[in-house]
């Protein structure tokens, strides 16, 4: 589920709404082009680029500095609200949209949560899973440089 929240010039709420995954695009096909804000994670950078194409720019947060404008109970909307504030505010901090290419080489080097044995492996259709459930091209792309970089690092090894 996605929690949008919007606000027009005058800071006035003019959208409080709750989305499905398979509604979000068409969402944000019937709305102007707009500053969109979001809580930077894996597949925040996916939605980024989607809505980036659509003409919205996308600004991606820190989640951590997200955290200080959340006004009460710790939930959806009230997180849509704060990102929403926090977007705005001049000193916030925004993290670059990769690209699928540059997702698929972190990943790379990436440990798995909770581990601390870097010689641990997650396998790699998980973490596509969790990278790109919704675009099939993409994920089938990073796979293949997932494919190709794991070739060039057994052949360093030997």
């Amino acid at each position: 589920m996605f929690q949008v929240h919007g606000i027009d010039a005058a800071e006035k709420v003019v959208v409080r709404k709750q989305l499905r995954r398979g509604q979000v695009m068409r969402f944000f096909k019937a709305v102007p082009p707009c500053l969109v804000g979001m809580e930077a994670c894996a597949t925040a950078h996916y939605w980024a680029r989607e809505l980036t194409k659509l003409g919205h720019q996308v600004r991606l947060m820190p989640a951590k500095d997200v955290k200080a404008y959340v006004k009460r109970n710790k939930n959806d909307a009230a997180d849509a609200e704060a990102i929403c504030e926090a977007v705005r505010h001049p000193t916030m901090r925004f993290v670059e949209v990769k690209s699928a290419e540059q997702q698929g080489r972190l990943m790379q080097h990436r440990k798995p949560c909770g581990s601390s044995n870097a010689k641990e492996h997650v396998p790699r259709d998980v973490l596509l899973t969790n990278i790109m459930l919704d675009d099939r091209r993409d994920r089938l792309k990073l796979l293949a440089l997932l494919r190709a970089a794991t070739r060039t690092m057994d052949r360093s090894t030997q």
